[in-house]
């Protein structure tokens, strides 16, 4: 007669996980999802502040002296916080973003819709809008308001508590 005690012979199951054992693999599995979406969001920022320096950097400067490069990094902060607070859309950010280094340097300015067109590679009518944006959310503000926009003088506007 064959040996049917070893054929017979099954494993024990595994022993079921107690409640610490369950408790550890549910919070490693926790913070594994945590530390993904972390490094998804870290990702994101990295390209944002990456578009957002190229964009300075290859915007030349309005007519004159070029911004001090001291004033670019107050220039993004500020565009950030304006992004964030005013949901501004990327036509409005690529305007804030030419024109906010000068601004900051030298308190005010005069930005025509056409010029800016040229300079961002925005239609006028999109600078335009731009501008009337950074306006409505108090970003921006026309010192002789009954000037064309051709020859308008901005200012940081009264929304300063994101400088």
């Amino acid at each position: 007669m064959p040996d049917t005690s070893q054929s017979e012979h099954r494993p024990d199951p595994p022993p079921h996980p107690d409640a610490y054992t369950r408790l550890s693999l549910e919070t490693q599995a926790t913070l594994a999802a945590v530390q993904e979406r972390q490094t998804e969001t870290l990702a994101e920022l990295a390209q944002t502040s990456a578009r957002m320096t190229e964009l300075m950097r290859r915007l030349s400067p309005l007519p004159g002296r070029p911004p001090q490069p001291s004033v670019v990094p107050a220039a993004v902060r500020l565009l950030d916080a304006w992004r964030r607070e005013h949901r501004l859309d990327e036509t409005t950010c690529t305007v804030a973003a030419y024109i906010l280094p000068r601004l900051l340097e030298q308190g005010a300015l005069i930005a025509p819709p056409a010029l800016l067109a040229r300079r961002t590679g925005l239609t006028p009518r999109a600078a335009e809008l731009a501008l009337k944006a950074l306006l409505t959310a108090d970003c921006l503000r026309v010192v002789h308001p009954a000037a064309p926009p051709e020859t308008a003088v901005y200012e940081l506007g009264p929304d300063l508590t994101s400088t």
